[in-house]
């Protein structure tokens, strides 16, 4: 009797720790930071500028970031490359640990992407942005989308001009 009393009350103790320490990191940590965290690191990853309408954190039971209203402008910025009305990122924490990025899951709802031929002979998707080379895949901005573990992508289109 006196064991499952102990063992009772050592688990409803490391509970309560847990739950005071997820509520300290949740009201610590900043929505903004992390949607800045991960934007400044895909648009140096791509070379190219992404604006979002709104941004999500969700800490439990997973890290989850969602966005709505997504714009990625292509390397000239006047014309859009690529705008989602939702995506959603399922983030890994041991690589938020170290601040970097690096997504488990990625989901993008109404995705429309233009694909542009340049005059030049070169597809929009194929030109590097301007933090890369062009010997660097990390310059493709569909490179991304094999980086990730498990992607899904519902009602698109895609425009060729």
């Amino acid at each position: 009797m006196a064991v499952r009393f102990r063992t009772l009350a050592l688990g409803a103790l490391a509970l309560l720790l847990l739950g005071v320490l997820g509520l300290s990191l949740y009201l610590a940590y900043d929505p903004d930071f992390f949607m800045d965290l991960v934007l400044r690191q895909v648009e140096e990853q791509i070379g190219r500028r992404i604006q979002v309408g709104e941004a999500r954190l969700k800490l439990f039971p997973r890290i989850h970031l969602g966005l709505s209203k997504v714009v990625v402008h292509d390397v000239d910025p006047s014309r859009v490359f690529f705008t989602a009305q939702r995506v959603e990122l399922v983030l890994r924490a041991t690589s938020l640990l170290r601040q970097q990025v690096s997504a488990r899951r990625l989901i993008i709802e109404q995705p429309r992407l233009e694909l542009r031929h340049n005059r030049d002979g070169t597809w929009n998707y194929a030109t590097p942005g301007r933090a890369t080379t062009a010997s660097d895949e990390m310059g493709n901005p569909l490179a991304l989308l094999l980086m990730v573990r498990e992607t899904t992508v519902s009602q698109g289109e895609i425009a060729l001009v």
